[in-house]
């Protein structure tokens, strides 16, 4: 087995940084102040969106992204959309909203739904489903704003979900659960854990990845900082590539189905229907429409609070001098 370092610090190795250190005052090497590729679109959408200075990746403004824009303008050009999932790599978890507050804020028959759908992920996909603001903040004073899910649920009181595709600990067979059933360490985990676990992820990346996920530790001289080690975790291989790399198949795709199932979501359907005539001209018609599907027909308490959804009405249906 090779010889490994903590991830903390190989996070932070000297493979990351460039071969030239701008303003290298000789003792400090300052980490970039925000990633090479700016953005993240996760963070663009129109719901309790924060500045840059303050959230860094969130872009101008609310849907800058011409990607985020497209996906808001056909979701609410689109009123019949009970339910979203959206996927992003890693960690093997359905999260939920609010990201930017308790759960004692979410509407109680909301809140319910939330948890009731989340047990049925869980035994469809056994991924845990939990919220954003209980259990997946990266840093416990900091909220995560302006994303998908909470758009979608905020302002459209659609029940939205994000599948994190992927748990490379989980395969290398690491408990994720806090102790004394306090749920998981997903945020927790990636600021601290024992050596033991890298030792797990190493020797799984060996066997289903061949080796690519770690580079071997390696001597080099930097033109500045001298005589320096090379090697380390690559990350993108490790979690978010792995999947497919190691020809891995995900049951996570099965929330979809869930969402999608006409039992679950609202379904329209004519109970009875009658037609009587009244006249040499005029019939009384009379149509019972009934919900099947287990939402309701605002889909949410937050839709109705909204006034996102108007009663149901049959308009009046008049006959034309060449038929109906």
């Amino acid at each position: 087995m090779r010889e490994t370092r903590p991830a903390a610090t190989a996070g932070r190795s000297i493979a990351s940084c460039p071969r030239a250190i701008q303003n290298y005052d000789g003792v400090t090497i300052k980490a970039p102040a925000r990633p090479l590729e700016g953005l993240d679109l996760n963070r663009n959408f129109p719901v309790e969106w924060a500045i840059e200075s303050e959230q860094p990746g969130a872009g101008p403004y609310p849907t800058s992204e011409p990607e985020v824009r497209a996906m808001v303008q056909f979701i609410v050009d689109h009123p019949n959309i009970t339910g979203a999932i959206t996927f992003h790599t890693y960690s093997g978890v359905y999260l939920r909203p609010y990201g930017t507050r308790a759960d004692d804020t979410i509407a109680t028959s909301d809140l319910w739904t939330m948890q009731e759908i989340g047990k049925t992920i869980t035994r469809l996909t056994g991924y845990p489903a939990v919220s954003v603001f209980h259990d997946f903040k990266y840093h416990p004073k900091e909220t995560i704003k302006g994303v998908f899910d909470d758009w979608l649920y905020d302002h459209l009181g659609v029940y939205a979900w994000t599948c994190e595709l992927w748990s490379p600990q989980r395969m290398a067979g690491i408990d994720m659960k806090k102790p004394n059933g306090g749920g998981y360490r997903f945020m927790d985990w990636f600021r601290q854990h024992d050596v033991e676990d890298d030792l797990k992820l190493l020797k799984w990346q060996d066997e289903a990845l061949g080796g690519r996920g770690f580079v071997a530790w390696q001597p080099f001289t930097h033109p500045q900082l001298g005589d320096v080690e090379l090697g380390g975790w690559m990350p993108t291989d490790v979690a978010q590539s792995s999947i497919a790399l190691a020809g891995g198949r995900d049951c996570a795709t099965c929330g979809c189905d869930l969402l999608a199932r006409p039992d679950f979501a609202r379904s329209f359907a004519f109970r009875e229907f009658s037609a009587k005539r009244v006249g040499d001209s005029a019939w009384h018609l009379q149509a019972v429409v009934e919900n099947t599907g287990w939402l309701p027909t605002s889909v949410s308490t937050r839709a109705a609070e909204k006034r996102l959804v108007q009663p149901l009405e049959l308009p009046p249906i008049r006959r034309r001098a060449r038929g109906w």
